[in-house]
């Protein structure tokens, strides 16, 4: 199985390369078969639940400091 939260962090990694990929000029789109050839590290479910969790934890954090910076703001 594989974590949807742990591919879409995955895949953010890998948006220059997806760009890449683009064959639309108007309306960007790639082949699928383009898509399933870009490479992803996919551990165990547990790694990847661990990774999701730290990743979400560190965003919250991130918010947090974010917005003590805007209230500490005159």
């Amino acid at each position: 199985f594989i974590n949807k939260k742990y591919i879409f962090y995955q895949l953010t990694t890998k948006t220059e390369q997806i760009k890449q990929l683009n064959r639309g000029a108007s309306q960007p789109s790639a082949k699928v078969s383009d898509l399933l050839d870009i490479k992803l590290s996919v551990p165990n479910l547990d790694e990847q639940r661990h990774i999701v969790d730290t990743i979400q934890t560190l965003f919250a954090i991130y918010l947090l400091l974010y917005l003590q910076v805007l209230c500490s703001r005159p």
